[in-house]
This record gives C-alpha cells, sequence and structure tokens, in this order.
C-alpha cells in the first residue's frame, strides 16, 4: 500500500509536467502549408512541373515525323522503366461462351499471360464482321469489377459503334481469385483460390444483362 501511495504522488507530480511540454515539431507558419499538407503539398508541385514540361515539349510537335519520333521516345523510356517485356509465350487464349446481345455480342474469354497464370475478361464485339478497331477498357476499384455499368455501358457502346471493347478481371479483386500454381505467393499468408467468375457457362456466373 504504502508503494501505490509513493508512485501514486510521483505521477501527480510529472503527468501535469508532460501535459504543459510542447510535443510540436514542425510548426506551422502562416504563408506555408501546415505539417499534414506539406506531403501532398510537394507531390503536387512536383506533379504540376512534369506536366509544364510534357506540354512544352507537347508544343514543340509540329510535323508527322516529330510525333513519330517523340512515340517512340517515350515507348523506349517506359520499356526501360519496366525493365523490357518478358519472353513471348504462347497465350492458349479460347473462348469458353458468347452471349448474343442487341447490335453486338460478348466473349468470355481466358488466356495465360505467363505460363500457368490465367487471364479472364470480356470482349465486347460489334454484330458485323470484323476486323474491328480495339479498345482496352482496364477496371478500376469498382466493387463488382468489370461488371460496373460505366465498363458495361462504356464496353457496349464501342460494340455497337464498331470498335471491340476488352475488359480484364483485376487479379485478386472480388470477382476474380486467379488460379495458379501453389509454388506461387501472392501476399503474405495468402494462397490464390478459383476465381470465383470464371468466364465459363456454368449457371449464375454471367456478369453482363
Amino acid at each position: 500500500m504504502k508503494y501505490t501511495i509513493v508512485a501514486a504522488a510521483m505521477m501527480a507530480t510529472v503527468l501535469p509536467a508532460c501535459a504543459q511540454e510542447n510535443l510540436i515539431v514542425l510548426e506551422p507558419k502562416p504563408s506555408e502549408p501546415g505539417p499534414g499538407e506539406m506531403l501532398y503539398t510537394y507531390l503536387q508541385r512536383e506533379a504540376h512541373a512534369a506536366l509544364d514540361q510534357r506540354l512544352e515539349r507537347y508544343e514543340q510537335l509540329k510535323t508527322r515525323d516529330d510525333v513519330a519520333a517523340y512515340q517512340q521516345e517515350l515507348r523506349a523510356f517506359f520499356l526501360e522503366q519496366l525493365g523490357g517485356f518478358p519472353e513471348r509465350t504462347p497465350l492458349n487464349a479460347r473462348t469458353v461462351a458468347t452471349l448474343e446481345r442487341d447490335g453486338y455480342r460478348v466473349e468470355k474469354v481466358i488466356f495465360e499471360s505467363r505460363p500457368g497464370f490465367h487471364v479472364t475478361g470480356l470482349l465486347h464485339l460489334p454484330a458485323t464482321p470484323g476486323p474491328y478497331p480495339a479498345v482496352l477498357v482496364p477496371c478500376g476499384h469498382s466493387a463488382n469489377g468489370k461488371a460496373a455499368e460505366p465498363y458495361q455501358r462504356g464496353s457496349i457502346l464501342m460494340a455497337r459503334h464498331g470498335v471491340a471493347a476488352r475488359q480484364a478481371d483485376i487479379s485478386r479483386s472480388l470477382l476474380n481469385m486467379a488460379w495458379v500454381p501453389s509454388s506461387v505467393v501472392i501476399g503474405i499468408g495468402e494462397r490464390p483460390s478459383l476465381q470465383q467468375n470464371l468466364p465459363s457457362d456454368r449457371p449464375g456466373s454471367d456478369p453482363v444483362g
């Protein structure tokens, strides 16, 4: 009991002193962003500077040759950042189901982007004979993946106007957990499972109407 009283007395002495101590590391300044906004402001400044550089370079393109050279320069830069393309391997692409719609059709397609790694998705095609120009439709962070209305509506619109539109399931999304060999580790403590929305003809798997 005696030690408890002594400890309580010491805490009563120390706590007020800690409460009065100024623990602020970065003092806000009137003309500058606060500590919680400094990183965001810095990134915004860097992004705007890069956009200004891009616009200045873009405005210098006057001829077709200028544009072609600019495209090649950008392509070489992007490839360098990626470390180059991997070796080409067989895609083993196949259509597992076809949905006939008014003015277009939808093919459920699966292929191997790398050996043993399957990529699934939808291919919206015009009802008229091909060949067609094609657009890749990347899907963002919608809760239902490629089945989200904006992706479906845009792909349908393109298909009805003579353009093929390809949507791919996002790996590890709610609608697609790609089946990969057991030796592949995707994340800490995680194992991939057979995807829940394979583009097949099984009942109830059709995400498009």
